[in-house]
């Protein structure tokens, strides 16, 4: 169960504890500079770690009570819990030094921070001192006042003795195993351990509430102190054994000599030469000896000892806990387990699998395909689950903004978007709305009833689907619980300070929490849950621990892993098996992370990725092989008639022609009608994102342009946010210098169109026309001679449009220098890297990303690792060639789809099979070819390019989203699927169909007898009787009418064999699983 008290209630109360000290303090006229001492001692020691002990205590009270506390009442067990804490720190503080620790909770150790040295054993005293001093000032006249001292004395005097017998018996400068025995490790553990951190603060709530009778505190006594002992064996197992990147520290108990439960067990059980080899080698600072002792553990197979010692020691603890007599107060699972649960690395929760930490309210457990009554397939209801709803952070904002209109078609209210609650986007994009009577109110309810704030409302935008936005900040009470149940519950741990996993996990427990209830309300329609990424994750392997009787489905759009290891220098798809995942993940500091992805992936029903590429590398690093790929798509929209997008581009074109003339102004040798923009866009990746081999590729573009002696001029643009401090001075002066120019030649144009008009009228047969001397005044010259002596400029225009904060250490600005693109006159390609994602009220180039990019002419994206590439798909859908490659999800979508890519504006660049000079050389070819096409050519093959958008319509797409859903539904519930006309029942009867519209291309497969864009049929059909027939296209928005021009798209035809996959990257993905 949760805990009752939030760390941040329970921290509220420290401040006026140590008031209360510097105030007694100040009676004895002590110097202010040791009062400061005193503070500092009391703030760097006690409340800087987990706090686990004392916040135990208000919750021991109120379940006690089996009520809240009131604010009185809090303030009293609370002030008891930070009474634990002060011993904590007494003990901590003096076992620094005399273990001479270095470190303590990732600072340097109290008596090794500046200045403190040996005083810190006076503070200790001090911190305990402080204990009496407190509980004299607070319960002086409590009933149980002296009952608190003595425990506390008790308790301080047993962990004293259990300390001096660990000292003695495993000195670190003085090896001998002799000492060492199992009952002297038994005393150890519990005489320094079970004591204060477990019996304790149970102890002091039974005081507190009156209820301390004899036979309560021997009943608490007789389960805490062997939970406590279990708990250590648990560690000194996980010492050797534990995964440093899981446990959150390195294992150190052999080199330090410590007394453990394994080394007693070895000594125990171990043949003569086996004791030998331990003398000589336990306790000693060497790398070799130690694994000379881990491997004979392994020989003597102590893991399973633990095992079985484990066992033993839980069944022994459950029947304890079970002969709890509770009639005089006490009570069973709830206060046993709220004590235990507390304690940091604990695997005890699930001694009690009906009770999970949380709310309370999502304990329901219900089985899934064994209920007797069958649930409604036919009009189940979808949840869909992401960190990006209503809350532009990245690509997957883009998917489901873009997907709704068909979703919503497809569901109307049976369709619920449910994300974290950003309060600042949801103000502007959300339509707040009561939700309408049903479960998904009850359930709404019963949550806010318990602290939890949620947002109910409409998503504007296009389809207008509902959404449930959940803040996540009034979950944070219970995070420790949580993050305790999901390193027991699964195996994920959580280190502090990570606020991203901290924020996901707090997610995760907050949907299964409402998916929990809301199943449990709502008996009769089935439920598809479809989570998106890791971020949004965590409820997955709650679902399915909990039995929570919804069917799921989880979408990588991006491995963690592959993500970091791409980002550094090594051949990422030709090793994809051979990575030890858990050592790559440890070493970047992801393990955590890498887990809950890796778990999401394991737990859901269907697992999917969002291109075959992603789906090759989802196998080797999640090691689950995903059930099919969901491509991302586009709502497209169609213009009426051809021209009207080239227009765009014509408009659009001459603002960047505006940009540039500032830009360059001074240096304006080139004519911009024969100027073509290339750019790149998107997260500043720079070997991710193929920056690199794009730079690479526009120096070796310009040197081939120069010597070709081509006319043509490029500029390509590089468009990814960087850390800058502000626009730089040249940028906007070149911008000023042309608006001045522009206001002068326009205030002189004015002039001269009125003095010719003023001359023509008066004009009389026989007078000479009007000059030009007449004309232009001398104001006017001088005028615009001060305007064009403006222009004069002595460097060359920047590369940058902005000051970087970080200039010399920039790899863009870097390979920059390094390939000399520096925008001289004799360059053919000239370069601009504006470090800002666009914006129209950008004072220097003023246009929105998606009227930039109509405006351009090629966008190149030659990525390493892209599971998709939204940003070529854009480019596609509006007309403007793009260059991407086979190491895309978009690239190999495209490239398994159309003949003659290119032709159609889709370069695709080889970065699978050939080397890195091979790959800039075809990138080079590719951009150089496009240099050499008339104008004419490139109109001709932009069209060609937008016709192309309907092959990434959500209309299209969508139709892998309902196989993934149908997948889902028949692995939950095959009981709903008797034959194959439940198949027909569930879209609703074949007879309802509409064949494809003339205006959508076919799908390769549909002409070929083959397949749809996510190949679900090719891993499911036959097994799951999926149907691959199209798109459900009566239930979505009326197709537009067929165009007036056929366009003719020449699609790749596959071999007989439809399961075969292309070679090399997605061979271990179709065919059976």
């Amino acid at each position: 169960m949760a805990s009752t008290t939030s760390r941040q209630d329970f921290l509220s109360v420290f401040p006026s504890l140590v008031k209360d000290v510097l105030d007694d303090a100040k009676k004895y006229n002590v110097p202010q500079n040791a009062l400061d001492w005193l503070e500092k001692s009391l703030n760097a020691n006690t409340p800087t770690g987990k706090l686990n002990r004392g916040i135990s205590v208000p919750d021991s009270v109120s379940l006690l009570l089996k009520r809240p506390l009131t604010a009185d009442e809090l303030q009293q067990a609370a002030t008891l819990g930070w009474l634990t804490e002060l011993l904590q720190a007494f003990f901590l503080v003096a076992d620094d030094i005399m273990d001479s620790s270095i470190t303590r909770r990732g600072e340097p150790c109290w008596y090794r921070q500046p200045g403190v040295g040996l005083v810190a054993i006076n503070d200790a005293f001090m911190l305990e001192s402080a204990i009496y001093l407190i509980l004299k000032k607070e319960f002086r006249k409590h009933a149980a006042y002296l009952d608190l001292i003595e425990l506390f004395h008790e308790v301080t005097w047993q962990t004293e003795l259990g300390q001096l017998c660990d000292l003695i018996t495993a000195p670190e400068d003085n090896v001998d195993l002799g000492n060492f025995s199992m009952a002297k490790y038994s005393f150890i553990v519990i005489y320094k351990t079970a004591y204060y951190s477990f019996y304790l603060p149970v102890a002091l709530a039974l005081h507190l509430t009156g209820l301390a009778t004899p036979g309560n505190l021997k009943q608490a006594h007789d389960i805490l102190i062997p939970m406590g002992e279990y708990f250590q064996i648990q560690d000194d197992y996980l010492d050797a054994y534990g995964d440093p990147a899981v446990i959150g520290k390195i294992g150190t108990d052999i080199k330090d000599n410590k007394c453990g439960w394994l080394i007693n067990k070895a000594l125990l059980i171990a043949t003569p030469e086996q004791r030998k080899t331990l003398d000589e080698n336990y306790g000693q600072k060497d790398d070799a000896k130690e694994a000379k002792v881990k491997q004979l553990y392994n020989e003597l197979q102590l893991e399973t000892h633990y095992q079985q010692e484990e066992e033993k020691r839980v069944a022994e603890i459950r029947q304890r806990i079970a002969d709890v007599d509770e009639g005089e107060g006490l009570q069973k699972k709830p206060l046993f387990q709220s004590v235990h649960g507390q304690s940091a690395g604990s695997s005890f929760p699930t001694l009690y699998p009906g009770l999970v930490f949380g709310s309370n309210a999502n304990d329901t457990t219900v089985e899934m395909s064994g209920s007797s009554e069958k649930r409604d397939i036919k009009n189940h209801l979808l949840f869909e689950v992401a960190t990006e709803v209503a809350n532009r952070v990245g690509g997957i904002y883009s998917v489901l903004k873009s997907k709704a209109p068909v979703t919503t078609a497809e569901y109307g209210d049976r369709y619920t978007l449910i994300g974290p609650l950003n309060k600042t986007s949801a103000a502007v994009e959300v339509e707040e709305l009561e939700p309408p009577p049903g479960h998904v109110r009850d359930t709404i309810n019963s949550m806010k009833e318990r602290g939890i704030e949620i947002m109910y409302g409409r998503w504007l935008i296009e389809g207008a689907p509902r959404v449930l936005l959940i803040n996540t900040a009034t979950g944070y009470r219970w995070l420790s619980e949580w993050k305790g149940d999901l390193w027991s519950q699964a195996g994920i741990p959580s280190p502090e300070g990570d606020h991203e996993t901290n924020e996901a996990i707090v997610l995760g427990y907050l949907v299964a929490w409402f998916l929990g209830e809301f199943v449990s309300r709502e008996r009769k329609r089935a439920v598809v849950a479809h989570f998106h990424e890791w971020l949004a994750g965590v409820a997955l392997p709650l679902a399915r621990k909990r039995k929570i009787d919804c069917t799921t489905i989880f979408t990588t759009h991006a491995t963690l892993l592959g993500r970091y290891l791409c980002a550094g220098s090594v051949d990422f798809y030709n090793n994809l098996q051979f990575f030890d995942v858990d050592a790559e993940a440890g070493k970047r500091g992801i393990y955590h992370r890498y887990c809950i992805e890796r778990a999401a992936a394991h737990s859901c029903d269907v697992f999917t990725t969002v291109s075959h590429i992603t789906a090759f590398e989802s196998e080797h690093l999640l090691k689950r092989k995903p059930d099919g790929v969901l491509p991302n798509g586009l709502n497209v929209k169609k213009f009426s008639a051809v021209h009207e997008f080239q227009n765009l581009h014509s408009v659009q074109k001459e603002k960047i022609h505006d940009f540039v003339r500032g830009h360059f102004y001074g240096h304006l040798d080139f004519d911009l009608d024969n100027t073509l923009y290339f750019f790149t866009a998107g997260r500043y990746e720079y070997r991710n994102k193929g920056v690199d081999m794009f730079i690479e590729g526009l120096a070796r573009l310009n040197h081939r342009m120069k010597l070709s002696g081509t006319k043509t001029t490029v500029i390509a643009f590089l468009i990814m946010p960087a850390q800058t401090s502000s626009l730089s001075v040249e940028s906007l002066k070149g911008q000023a210098v042309i608006k001045a120019l522009s206001d002068t030649v326009g205030s002189i144009e004015r002039g001269i169109g009125r003095r010719l008009f003023e001359r023509s009228v008066g004009w009389k047969e026989g007078d000479a026309l009007p000059d030009e001397k007449e004309l232009i005044t001398s104001a006017d010259r001088v005028a615009l001679r001060r305007r064009l002596f403006a222009m004069k400029r002595h460097g060359l225009p920047p590369i940058v449009t902005h000051n970087m904060i970080n200039d010399a250490e920039d790899p863009v600005l870097n390979q920059l220098r390094r390939v000399q693109l520096f925008n001289q006159s004799s360059d053919r390609v000239k370069v601009i890297f504006h470090p800002e994602f666009l914006n129209s009220n950008n004072p220097v180039l003023s246009l929105d990303y998606e009227d930039f990019v109509r405006g351009t002419h090629l966008g190149v994206f030659p990525s390493y690792y892209e599971p998709w590439g939204y940003t070529p798909a854009e480019c596609t859908v509006m007309g403007v060639p793009s260059l991407t490659t086979n190491l895309s999800g978009f690239g190999c979508y495209m490239d398994e789809l159309i003949e003659n890519a290119p032709d159609y504006g889709i370069y695709i660049v080889d970065r699978r099979t050939k080397g890195v000079d091979d790959s800039v050389n075809q990138l080079t070819d590719f951009m150089f070819d496009y240099t050499q096409k008339s104008r004419r050519q490139r109109i001709n093959q932009r069209n060609r390019t937008e016709r192309l958008s309907d092959l990434l319509d959500w209309k299209r797409m969508g139709m892998e989203y309902i196989k993934a859903r149908q997948l889902a539904l028949r692995r939950a519930y095959p009981a709903s699927f008797d034959d194959e006309g439940d198949y027909d029942d569930i879209i609703g009867g074949t007879e309802q169909k509409i064949s494809r519209p003339l205006s959508v291309p076919g799908s390769p497969r549909d002409r070929s007898g083959m397949m749809t864009p996510g190949d679900f049929a090719s891993l499911q059909e036959g097994k799951e009787g999926l149907s691959t027939d199209d798109y459900i296209a009566w239930r979505l928005p009326e197709e537009e009418e067929p165009e007036d021009i056929p366009f003719t798209l020449t699609l790749k035809k596959k071999g007989s064999d439809t399961n075969s996959p292309a070679p090399g990257l997605i061979g271990g993905l179709n065919g059976s699983s």
